[in-house]
């Protein structure tokens, strides 16, 4: 099925199989297995289905990252964005006001979220700042099956703040990662010697155009039947928080 990482919900929906729950105050409906948590605030949010040209992103907004030993959970509260009104100045500045007042108040109550769990993810993917270059930016990948049937990648995007080390962010989700997946009990040797294996490409050595990655083989295809494999995640599948 296709599978979307962002989504709008509200503080009633409890299921998390796709989707992380949350509470009227921002925070995660946590399940059992999120152990060791661990949040960094973001700047933005997105998602890209295939080709990177299919990237849509929520910018400037307040979001949290929330980091488990069974999934990465995203959450913004304050992810409304307003119509961008252009002409005279006074006029405009006036407008833009009243349509983002308007945005917010139809947002009230309402959470962008999203998720990967760990069994998902077969690629971790950051990107630095350089100097007023570039953001500091987290891919998360995973694959999914497209509305025709074909199985295509899916990205979780997380844009940090200045602050935040973007490799940094990247090596602790895939060390989670590995450490759920090296014990699971369909993980062969080949995988397993693989995942011990698995390594960031050096930065310096990167071919132009690409950013720095690590490969994290033996995932499973996002979908509502895999959610609950995994070490952790098989203790939080049937949670209702």
């Amino acid at each position: 099925m296709p599978f979307e990482p962002l989504r709008v919900t509200t503080a009633a929906d409890n299921d998390q199989s796709l989707y992380p729950a949350v509470r009227a105050s921002g925070e995660p409906g946590w399940e059992p297995g999120d152990t060791n948590a661990v949040v960094w605030p973001a700047t933005g949010l997105g998602t890209c289905q295939g080709a990177m040209g299919n990237e849509r992103r929520h910018l400037r907004i307040d979001a949290r990252v929330y980091l488990t030993d069974a999934r990465v959970m995203v959450v913004s509260g304050r992810f409304a964005k307003g119509t961008k009104h252009r002409g005279p100045l006074i006029s405009s500045a006036v407008r833009n006001k009243v349509s983002q007042l308007s945005a917010e108040r139809e947002a009230a109550g309402k959470f962008l979220v999203g998720q990967l769990r760990h069994p998902w993810v077969n690629r971790v993917v950051y990107a630095r700042r350089e100097g007023r270059r570039g953001a500091n930016v987290v891919r998360i990948c995973g694959t999914h099956t497209s509305a025709f049937g074909d199985q295509e990648p899916v990205m979780l995007l997380i844009y940090l703040d200045a602050n935040t080390d973007a490799h940094e962010v990247a090596a602790a989700i895939s060390a989670r990662v590995i450490n759920d997946r090296r014990d699971w009990s369909t993980t062969t040797d080949e995988v397993r010697a693989a995942l011990d294996a698995a390594r960031f490409t050096d930065p310096q050595q990167v071919p132009a155009g690409n950013l720095p990655s690590i490969w994290l083989p033996g995932a499973y295809i996002v979908a509502p039947g895999s959610s609950g494999l995994g070490v952790h995640s098989s203790r939080s599948r049937t949670a209702a928080t």
